[in-house]
């Protein structure tokens, strides 16, 4: 089960890189903090906000940082950081295995830092070329392995 300042962590990430609903994504995952005693007033901020303002919300996410201690959780590849909640979604069912990999692919491409994006993209290749429901399965059987990888690495 994922610890809220993973969740926390997730969010910010999502955040910094610009991601689709990063808003109200921070918002849920900061409520979660509060609501599992998290101490930090600048968690409480973003829980309680409807900041509008990118500026106030970046000031309280610097700030939420050290006080929830967020750093170790943040440190690596953001994209990693924020692809774990849309991996955790196909693991749950929330999300299919070729929205995630079309999602990735768009977003980072074949040139990112981390390898398991560049294999998640790679994977998005495959599914354009997979012919028949046998192939098709392969890969969403592939795109799962990879994402139980990324779930299992932890935040670096």
């Amino acid at each position: 089960m994922v610890s809220t300042n993973e969740r926390l962590a997730e969010a910010v990430a999502g955040w910094r890189l610009q991601l689709p609903e990063a808003h109200r994504y921070l918002i849920e995952a900061a409520v979660a903090a509060v609501v599992d005693e998290c101490e930090s007033e600048a968690v409480a901020e973003l829980a309680g906000s409807e900041l509008d303002n990118p500026f106030l919300i970046d000031a309280a996410i610097e700030r939420a940082i050290p006080e929830a201690g967020l750093g170790p959780l943040l440190h690596g590849d953001l994209g990693v950081v924020a692809t774990r909640r849309f991996a955790r979604d196909v693991r749950d069912g929330r999300l299919n295995e070729r929205e995630l990999t079309r999602w990735v692919h768009a977003r980072f491409g074949h040139e990112a830092e981390a390898d398991i994006l560049n294999r998640l993209s790679e994977l998005d290749d495959e599914f354009d070329i997979a012919d028949g429901e046998r192939e098709v399965s392969r890969v969403r059987a592939d795109v799962r392995e990879a994402a139980e990888q990324l779930l299992r690495e932890g935040v670096h």
